[in-house]
């Protein structure tokens, strides 16, 4: 149903978060294979890339836990090693804000019972510099407001909820420039940072059961193909190509509870801009 106040009039959700996820579902209806893909090729176009770049030009970082954390010499084996290339942090500077803004908008569209594309995704393209800057501008105070000493645990978060509405407001008011999206959208959490939390945090229940499944399904793989399996410091290690089937599997059954998120991150959206009608309190109204 459909909300006819002012869209400036501020909104705080009272909507029981399964009520919101269950908007989420209902615009999923028919059409999650769609969304699921949409999500599968934006986690591969923002980690396949990051992966090569790393693989062919990065160089092994090692990084000895215990002794950064002073355990002891009884954890002398917690040793962390990686690849790492600054190509590819430069691309995800690059590929993360574009696509970030392709996604929301066919979460958006679909939502919206219009005509969503799996080539939206690449619609945040068509205004590169924008929604470059929009994802920048983002990450810097976010960053910024994590480094505080001890509150900065709590405040990048808190940072990040504020934050989170922006793409949505650049989408409906392509006019804005980005300090107003992101202007707009600290005013639209206003009171509505924690139930934010509240209803991301009743995802993990999914999450969970999702990286799970992946796991088994992969472990699984890599016992009937006799792939190689290394102990190293207690960790468990399996060779490439187990470990690429078991990421990629993980993707697959991943893909669909993340298209569920971002669906409920839709409804979430609507009902703050009054879009549709929900339970809401309407400060400095009564």
């Amino acid at each position: 149903m459909q909300n006819n106040m002012d869209p400036q009039t501020r909104r705080v959700i009272m909507e029981p978060c399964s009520n919101i996820r269950k908007l989420g579902r209902t615009a999923l209806a028919g059409k999650w294979g769609k969304a699921s893909i949409v999500i599968f090729l934006l986690t591969v176009l923002i980690e396949a890339p990051q992966f090569i770049l790393n693989y062919f030009f990065g160089k092994e970082v090692v990084v000895d836990l215990a002794k950064q954390l002073n355990l002891g010499t009884q954890y002398q084996n917690m040793i962390y090693k990686y690849t790492f290339s600054p190509m590819s942090n430069v691309y995800i500077l690059l590929i993360t804000g574009p696509l970030a803004f392709g996604a929301t908008l066919f979460f958006l569209n679909l939502f919206r019972n219009k005509d969503a594309q799996v080539s939206d995704l690449f619609k945040g393209f068509e205004q590169i510099v924008k929604t470059i800057g929009l994802f920048l501008y983002m990450v810097l105070f976010i960053i910024l407001w994590s480094f505080i000493p001890i509150a900065g645990i709590i405040l990048g978060p808190i940072a990040a909820f504020r934050y989170s509405q922006s793409i949505y407001v650049m989408i409906d008011h392509p006019e804005y420039p980005i300090t107003m999206c992101v202007a707009e959208s600290k005013r639209l959490m206003i009171e509505n940072k924690g139930k934010y939390f509240i209803l991301m945090l009743s995802f993990i229940g999914w999450i969970l059961l999702a990286a799970f499944i992946g796991g088994c399904i992969g472990a699984v793989y890599g016992l009937m193909t006799q792939s190689t399996i290394e102990i190293t410091g207690g960790a468990v290690q399996f060779d490439a190509v187990a470990t690429f089937v078991i990421e990629l599997l993980s993707l697959v059954i991943a893909s669909p509870v993340m298209a569920y998120v971002m669906s409920t991150q839709v409804a979430f959206y609507e009902i703050l801009t009054g879009k549709i009608e929900a339970d809401v309190y309407y400060p400095g109204m009564y």
